[in-house]
């Protein structure tokens, strides 16, 4: 068993997931831009991040960040802030 792959294979799984989660709701906003806090929420993404005793509780959005940043940089989907919100879409290029 190559644990790695394994992993790896998990991970781009749930890469395609959350891209096919997009796709499906670019007709709902325009230009395809989705809100991400729509993503997060209806994906669960928002998770703990640090250790049970640690000082720092809280649940945050960095496990849907290392997704996005991942379809980002394939170039699968594309990203934007606002300055209060934060979008994505699918990219035109893929």
């Amino acid at each position: 068993m190559n644990h790695k792959k394994e992993i790896d294979d998990l991970f781009d799984e749930m890469c395609n997931v959350m891209e096919s989660f997009i796709e499906l709701h670019t007709d709902s906003y325009l230009d395809g831009w989705i809100p991400i806090t729509l993503i997060k929420n209806n994906l669960d993404l928002n998770k703990d991040s640090y250790p049970q005793h640690s000082k720092t509780q809280g649940k945050s959005g960095w496990f849907f960040a290392v997704l996005a940043r991942a379809l980002e940089d394939q170039g699968r989907i594309q990203y934007r802030n606002d300055g209060k919100h934060s979008f994505c879409r699918i990219s035109h290029n893929s």
